[in-house]
C-alpha cells in the first residue's frame, strides 16, 4: 500500500532555551543527584514531511467483557498474548489475534498496573488493595504475592531479566523486590508526592520514576543512588517510556509529550498536539516511532526522528496503550472499558 504524506509543525527547544537548561543541568554522565530547571516553552520549526505505514492505521480488533470496564493492559514478549485489568477485580488474558478471551485470574482488587515477565511465563498485578500479585500465565496459578502497602499499587514494572518487579504507590517511593523470594531489594525516596509512573532502561542499569510533583528522578538499580532530578512539570508525571537503546525517556503529563536526551541530561524535543492530560505513551520496538494516548479522547502516533505527527486515532479517553514486539500494531483502552487493536499498514 502506497503511504500517504503528511506535515506537521514541530516544535523544539529553542538553542536559547537549551543554554539556560545546560546552565543549570549537570550531564548525567556525573551522577550526582541535582536537578534541571523547568523545561523553557518550545517555539516552533519549519513543517517536515515524513513517510509511515501508520498513516494508515486501522482499527482491526476489539475485546470488551460484559459489564467490566478494562483499566489496564499489558502486550506478551512474543506478542501472542494480551493481559488486561479490571476494575471489577479480574485480570484476564486474550489472543492478541483472534480477540479470543483465554483465561481469567480472580485478583479480587481493582486491577490499577499489570505487567508481563520478560520470559513470558509470569504475570503481575497492581492493587488498590495495596498488594502486588504474581501468576503463572500457562495455569493461571497464583504464585504469590508481596508485603501490602497502606495505598494502592500504582505501577509495577519488571527488570529486563525478570529478577526484580519495582513497584510504587501514593507512599511516595518506589521499591525493588526480588521475584524468587519475595524480599524487599531496595526503596527510592526522593518524590515528594506519589509516583504514577517507573520503566526499567534496556539493560536494568537504570530506573526512571515520574510523580505527581512534576519530577522525573533517574536511579542506578544497584545502588539506590540517585542519578538525576529533571523538574518536568507543573502537572503530575502519569507515563514515562524508554527508547529502545536507552539514550532518550519520554513524559507525558499536562497536554505535552517531552522527550529528553539523557546524554546530555537535556530536553531534547516537546510534541505539542494534545488539549487534555497525557496518560500514556509508549516507543515502538524500533525506536522509530511514539504513540501517545490522551484525556481528549485521541492516539497520536509521532515520528521519534523528526517530532512530527504521523496519525490521530479517535477513542475515548484513554487509559493505556503499548506496541506489539514487532511494531506493527497497538493495542489501547479507555474509559470505553475496551481493548481496540490498531494496525499499520503493510
Amino acid at each position: 500500500m502506497q503511504h500517504v504524506k503528511s506535515k506537521m509543525t514541530v516544535t523544539q527547544t529553542s538553542s536559547v532555551g537549551l543554554m539556560a537548561i545546560a546552565a543549570l543541568t549537570v550531564i548525567l554522565a556525573s551522577c550526582d543527584g541535582s536537578s534541571s530547571d523547568f523545561p523553557p516553552t518550545a517555539r516552533p520549526t519549519a513543517s517536515v514531511t515524513v513517510s509511515s505505514p501508520w498513516q494508515s492505521a486501522q482499527l482491526v480488533r476489539t475485546m470488551t467483557k460484559a459489564d467490566e470496564p478494562i483499566r489496564q493492559i499489558a502486550m506478551s514478549p512474543d506478542g501472542q498474548t494480551i493481559a488486561s485489568g479490571s476494575v471489577e477485580g479480574n485480570a484476564d488474558l486474550w489472543d492478541f489475534k483472534t480477540g479470543k478471551q483465554l483465561r481469567d485470574f480472580s485478583v479480587r482488587s481493582r486491577v490499577e498496573s499489570i505487567a508481563f515477565s520478560p520470559d513470558g511465563q509470569t504475570l503481575a498485578t497492581g492493587g488498590d488493595d495495596g498488594k502486588a500479585r504474581l501468576w503463572q500465565v500457562s495455569t493461571g496459578q497464583f504464585m504469590r504475592s508481596f508485603p501490602r502497602y497502606p495505598f494502592p499499587v500504582q505501577t509495577i514494572a519488571f527488570s529486563p531479566d525478570g529478577t526484580t518487579l519495582a513497584t510504587s504507590s501514593w507512599k511516595k517511593t518506589v521499591e525493588l523486590w526480588d521475584v524468587a523470594t519475595g524480599k524487599l531489594r531496595r526503596t527510592f525516596t526522593g518524590h515528594s508526592d506519589t509516583v504514577n509512573a517507573i520503566v526499567f532502561d534496556h539493560n536494568g542499569k537504570t530506573l526512571a520514576s515520574g510523580g505527581y510533583d512534576g519530577t522525573i528522578r533517574l536511579w542506578k538499580t544497584a545502588t539506590g543512588e540517585s542519578i538525576h532530578t529533571f523538574v518536568a512539570s507543573k502537572r503530575p508525571i502519569y507515563t514515562l517510556a524508554f527508547s529502545p537503546d536507552g539514550q532518550t525517556l519520554v513524559s507525558g503529563s499536562d497536554d505535552t509529550i517531552r522527550v529528553w536526551d539523557l546524554t546530555t541530561a537535556q530536553l531534547k524535543t516537546t510534541l505539542l498536539g494534545h488539549t487534555d492530560v497525557i496518560t500514556a505513551v509508549a516507543i515502538a520496538p524500533d525506536g522509530r516511532t511514539i504513540v501517545s494516548g490522551s484525556r481528549d479522547k485521541t492516539i497520536k502516533l509521532w515520528d521519534a526522528g523528526t517530532g512530527a505527527l504521523i496519525k490521530t486515532l479517535s477513542v475515548d479517553p484513554t487509559l493505556a496503550v503499548v506496541f506489539s514486539p514487532d511494531g506493527r500494531a497497538i493495542a489501547s483502552t479507555g474509559n470505553d472499558g475496551k481493548i481496540k487493536v490498531w494496525q499499520a499498514s503493510k
